[in-house]
């Protein structure tokens, strides 16, 4: 039975055929879209910035007040993320670092996070209408099952949540195989030249791009090199190839030399892969053991919790199992393999980091895990940045300027302010039977700097008005 016979009421299937063919067609999509818009933008200021986040906001922040942006190849990724966010804050009347809030600038990776879920439900659509032997509701269950996978993803609902540009540079992934699988079939220009744009866009948003593009090219070896099935695109492959290869270009350049307003910024973005080769074989922080990826995908447990993805591994053998087989789809097939080909990138990575060293990033083995953060222990978020910590205090009216490192509360000897365990949560005013001295009042009890500030920052933000993320300085 087709998944709208559930949904839509009797009275409706009385409808036209071609008006109930396409409420078949498009109500469970947009449910499914409707649904993970929601998780991805509800209550998005809640949880504290992180640190990348707020360095991220800071050059948003500088893009609005100044109109200029200049690509840094050093630790900075590509432009899209701030271009692409300042239409957003231009909607929210939001048109300075001082007024940026945590809601607008992490709308831009929700949007995209949903986009995504619709372009992967358009990827996995079948070439063609359904046959009699094929039912319409058979061949509408593939897309509509990967949507439900991808919208419940707990990793895809919190990187949706999240401002940096993986959530974009996913997007455009999945765009750009669903252009390229449009054109493998129709041989049309357009679909070609819309390849190419999105090909740019990845190349913009994220300088290891080029990984995923070469598994994709990989993966589709087998299928380009067999004779059937017939495909009209080959004989325009070259034509259309350098068409693509153009848009791809000229859509990059776009962004890396702000909209050719910073030239410099082209030869930055080549001058990224010098700066991460160099990166590549030192100690950077980022190290990860062989065994680090699997780890986190197999079982492991931090901070006394339990994690695993055994049911999502299940699934992936059950779908390589099916992909592999004489009649498997060709688009199953490809999948499987440009899983497996990023997987096997991930895992040499790893293997770079020297034998015997150490990393203070890296995870232990599953039968010592590392200890987390406290936050991250009660499966809060991670600590927040120095972003977060000094919108807490920019309610004082005088307040200096707030660092990355504010310097811990002192109680005053006539302060009553009793210590506070690690395992519970600091108030932010100290309980105490006499009225507090000013010096005591004004500040947090000395539970640590990030605890006890952030404390105070998830109770204004939860309750009071919304206020600004960078405080106007004095």
């Amino acid at each position: 039975m087709p998944l709208t016979r559930l949904l839509v009421p009797s009275p409706f299937h009385a409808l036209p055929s071609p008006v109930l063919s396409s409420l078949h067609r498009w109500l469970p999509l947009v449910l499914i879209a409707t649904a993970a818009l929601w998780l991805r933008t509800t209550e998005l200021a809640r949880r504290p910035m992180h640190a990348d986040e707020a360095n991220q906001a800071v050059k948003l922040g500088q893009l609005l007040d100044t109109g200029d942006y200049a690509f840094d190849p050093a630790d900075h990724h590509g432009p899209t993320l701030y271009f692409l966010a300042v239409p957003l804050a231009w909607l929210r009347n939001e048109t300075s670092l001082a007024t940026l809030t945590e809601t607008t600038v992490r709308l831009l990776p929700a949007l995209a996070g949903t986009l995504a879920v619709l372009l992967l439900s358009a990827l996995a659509s079948p070439p063609t209408e359904p046959t009699a032997n094929t039912p319409p509701h058979h061949s509408r269950l593939l897309p509509f099952t990967a949507a439900i996978f991808l919208t419940v993803s707990p990793p895809a609902v919190y990187y949706s949540r999240y401002f940096i540009q993986e959530t974009l540079l996913l997007a455009f992934t999945l765009a750009t195989f669903l252009f390229a699988q449009r054109w493998w079939r129709t041989a049309y220009l357009r679909w070609a030249l819309l390849t190419g744009v999105s090909i740019g866009l990845m190349q913009a948003t994220k300088a290891s791009a080029p990984l995923f593009l070469l598994c994709a090219v990989l993966a589709a070896l087998p299928l380009l090199l067999r004779r059937s099935p017939a495909s009209p695109a080959r004989a325009s492959l070259p034509r259309h190839g350098l068409l693509a290869l153009a848009a791809a270009l000229f859509t990059a350049a776009i962004f890396y030399s702000s909209f050719f307003t910073h030239l410099a910024g082209l030869r930055d973005a080549l001058a990224t892969y010098t700066h991460a080769s160099s990166r590549a074989v030192g100690e950077t922080g980022h190290e990860k053991p062989f065994a680090y990826y699997f780890q986190l995908l197999a079982f492991h447990r931090a901070g006394g919790l339990t994690f695993h993805q055994i049911p999502f591994l299940a699934l992936a053998a059950i779908g390589a199992f099916f992909a592999f087989r004489r009649h498997a789809s060709p688009l199953l097939r490809w999948a499987a393999l440009y899983t497996l080909l990023v997987a096997l990138a991930l895992f040499a990575h790893a293997l770079q980091k020297p034998l015997g060293t150490s990393s203070t990033s890296s995870p232990a083995s599953p039968s010592s895990p590392p200890a987390p953060s406290p936050r991250s222990a009660r499966g809060g978020s991670p600590p927040p940045s120095a972003l977060s910590l000094s919108r807490s205090r920019s309610n004082k009216p005088n307040s200096p300027p707030s660092s990355a490192l504010p310097t811990p509360a002192i109680p005053t000897p006539t302060s009553t302010a009793r210590p506070t365990s690690s395992n519970s949560a600091p108030s932010p005013i100290p309980p105490s039977p006499r009225p507090p001295t000013p010096s005591s009042a004004s500040s947090p009890p000395n539970t640590g700097p990030s605890r006890g500030i952030s404390a105070a920052s998830r109770k204004t933000s939860a309750t009071g008005p919304r206020r600004p993320l960078i405080p106007t300085p004095p």
